[in-house]
């Protein structure tokens, strides 16, 4: 079970010790967290062992390597399953400057994907298209294929995959 987003209003340690209970009931299999910080890592892991940690992460996004997020990942021999490894889309060399996005495209409001951002950007996707013709990949080809590699406790599927589903328990619910 994945607690997408953590919820500041419930201490990391409460939604531990619930989904310990529910793996301990036989509900959940495993626990996972996105986009947490190092710190939170920690102390939800002390309380329940963490299977995996998603979050953003790519040749433009690579804030978990600076924020401690990858250190504890391999610490703690949790799993770290990146998110938006091609950069919500802007490194598979399909976008540019001149790329509109729809209203209700969520990347319409993210400052990176203003006209002027992706036209400053342009120069990595230049860069990943160069390396990947010398290779002759598509540049979304060559960055996949990195991104699922085991070095830096970086993984592809640390989670055995159910094919019972999942169900979502909020955490306010959790909390109650």
């Amino acid at each position: 079970m994945y607690q997408h987003r953590v919820d500041p209003d419930v201490p990391i340690e409460h939604v531990a010790g619930t989904v310990k209970d529910l793996i301990q009931e036989g509900k959940v299999k495993h626990f996972g967290l996105s986009e947490p910080g190092a710190q939170t890592i920690r102390r939800a892991h002390a309380v329940q062992p963490i299977t995996a940690i998603q979050n953003e992460y790519s040749l433009w996004t690579r804030g978990p390597e600076k924020n401690g997020v990858l250190q504890a990942c391999e610490e703690l021999g949790i799993g770290f399953v990146p998110y938006s490894p091609l950069g919500k889309g802007f490194l598979t060399g399909t976008m540019n400057e001149k790329t509109k996005l729809a209203s209700n495209d969520f990347r319409s409001i993210l400052p990176r994907f203003t006209p002027e951002a992706m036209k400053a950007n342009q120069a990595l996707v230049d860069l990943l298209g160069r390396i990947a013709k010398r290779r002759t990949r598509l540049p979304r080809r060559s960055r996949s294929r990195g991104s699922s590699g085991k070095s830096r406790g970086l993984c592809r599927s640390p989670v055995p995959q159910s094919s019972t589903g999942s169900k979502r328990i909020s955490a306010r619910r959790m909390s109650s």
